[in-house]
């Protein structure tokens, strides 16, 4: 048995070490045809301004050659060092600049830093070091490959070797699904999608998404990256990632789609009268991030508007184990008193409180508090099958996220399973005690820990067996997470530890198109 232990342990020694050794030194590169590209006129200098700023010449001016950009940064700072691989370029006459972000095609003689070219035809065109182009770190550049004139294409394939530590920037993607339509757009601006869906980023740069569905449209969520529910969508970059957003027609306008509801448990009733839930303004059914489903009805005569669910990732070791929910009731009397209704499908009789994130009149800063039983306040009860979760509501008041007695209420909140050290009246959220991973990392927005979210959305939370194991481990990972938190001992050990999961995870995103 020791034998044994020893060589898991030497195993998994040297695939760290491994592991190291390929992150530190392997150079990047990045191989491809410039046959079809767009054009631009290519520019001309013969100046080096690591300040963006060197004086350059039009050289290709109205006729236009095809040109690549390439997105790149470096950690250390440091000259560009970059070339052509021989055996895979056949391109009779290539040129590269190198430039400060933004590269703009249309004004190729802004941010220019600088030009190389090989001299003539059959030579290749590379940075050596030796032209004093400096990157910074912090930055992205943008190393752009040309044709020298339109008839050298040659066979048009390449690929550029970049040297030091240089490295090319991922990529965020967003591809579009459903037969809906809507909006994505990404904080730093850069994608706009609409017609601009993809962008580089620097890798330790976190990025929002924002999905907007159009009117008659509802955004059903995202899919890849680690990204999960109908809210906004927070991740860093660091590696190329497609994530996937889903807009379909909603006929009631809730911002839960027809496709969605008419899914819903009771053959899309799920309130059982009569009525598809789907064509109801007050009733929202969906699933929420872990499958499971939930059902919110407000008063007749009144409307749901806006309803989103998403993960708990501010508090995220305390469990709430169907995530957050968020809505907005119209129709009411300014100042008048309303119910919502939630129905958890799935019943969780551990479940103790309701918490809700957002000002409240005596702390207008946002914050998480209990929405304990009261007028406001939140009734939970047991049924058969189910867990219901009855909030009663104040237009304005404590519950109402806006404060104002306008005839809407506007809500983010979750069901929750109450851990020691929590909730309470004017709790502030952020980082406390965490799950294992987020306990090891020091942070929920650490790129491990949302490859690792990524694996079980994708691998856990879709079949049977995984939702089973996820929630013993929403169960008992806290006070392993409170433990490993404190000691930065056991920190490194867990991180370790879970790389080769990491590693795992990486490899099922790149074979899943993610």
């Amino acid at each position: 048995m020791r034998n044994i232990v020893r060589k898991l342990i030497f195993s998994v020694c040297v695939f760290i070490f491994v592991f190291f050794l390929y992150n530190v030194f392997a150079e990047d590169s990045i191989s491809g045809s410039l046959i079809g590209k767009a054009t631009y006129d290519r520019i001309f200098t013969s100046n080096v301004d690591p300040n963006c700023n060197a004086s350059s010449t039009p050289s290709a001016t109205g006729i236009g050659v095809e040109y690549v950009e390439i997105p790149i940064y470096t950690t250390v700072g440091e000259n560009i060092v970059a070339d052509l691989e021989p055996a895979e370029t056949d391109i009779d006459d290539p040129v590269f600049s190198l430039y400060c972000d933004p590269f703009d095609p249309s004004d190729a003689m802004q941010n220019v830093i600088a030009y190389d070219d090989d001299g003539g035809t059959g030579l290749l065109c590379a940075f050596d070091g030796s032209e004093g182009a400096f990157m910074s770190t912090g930055n992205r550049y943008f190393l752009v490959l040309s044709l020298f004139a339109p008839g050298d294409m040659g066979g048009g394939n390449y690929r550029v070797n970049l040297g030091g530590d240089i490295k090319i920037a991922p990529v965020l993607t967003v591809a579009k699904d459903g037969t809906g339509s809507g909006l994505v757009v990404s904080s730093p601006a850069g994608i706009d999608c609409g017609s601009d869906c993809s962008e580089s980023y620097l890798p330790d740069e976190g990025v929002t998404l924002t999905a907007t569905a159009d009117p008659g449209s509802a955004f059903d969520g995202w899919s890849g990256g680690g990204c999960s529910g109908n809210s906004e969508c927070t991740l860093l970059v660091d590696q190329d990632y497609t994530i996937t957003a889903t807009f379909n027609p909603d006929s009631d306008n809730d911002g839960i789609s027809d496709i969605v509801e008419d899914a819903g448990p009771g053959g899309g009733d799920s309130n059982g009268d009569g009525i598809p839930d789907s064509q109801q303004s007050n009733v929202a059914t969906f699933q929420n991030i872990y499958a499971d489903s939930v059902t919110l009805i407000s008063e007749d005569g009144t409307e749901l508007r806006e309803v989103i669910f998403s993960e708990a990732d501010v508090s995220d070791w305390a469990s709430f184990p169907a995530g957050l929910f968020g809505f907005r009731i119209t129709g009411l009397n300014p100042g008048y008193t309303t119910t919502l209704l939630i129905i958890l499908h799935e019943k969780n009789e551990e479940i103790s409180t309701y918490d809700k994130y957002g000002p409240t009149p005596d702390n207008h800063a946002e914050h998480w508090y209990e929405f304990s039983y009261g007028r406001p306040g939140a009734e939970i009860s047991q049924q058969a099958t189910s867990t219901e979760i009855l909030l009663h509501l104040v237009d304005g008041q404590r519950g109402d996220d806006d404060l104002l007695e306008n005839g809407e209420i506007t809500d983010i909140g979750g069901p929750k399973i109450k851990g020691a050290g929590e909730g309470g009246e004017g709790q502030e959220g952020g980082e406390k005690l965490c799950f294992i991973a987020t306990a090891a990392y020091g942070s929920s927005m650490d790129e491990d820990v949302k490859l690792l979210k990524g694996f079980r959305d994708r691998f856990l939370l879709t079949n049977t067996a995984g939702k089973i194991f996820v929630d013993l481990y929403y169960k008992y990972s806290p006070p392993i997470a409170e433990f490993i938190s404190g000691h930065e001992t056991a920190r490194t050990v867990v991180r370790y530890g879970l790389l080769p999961l990491v590693s795992i995870s990486k490899c099922t995103n790149k074979n899943s198109g993610i």
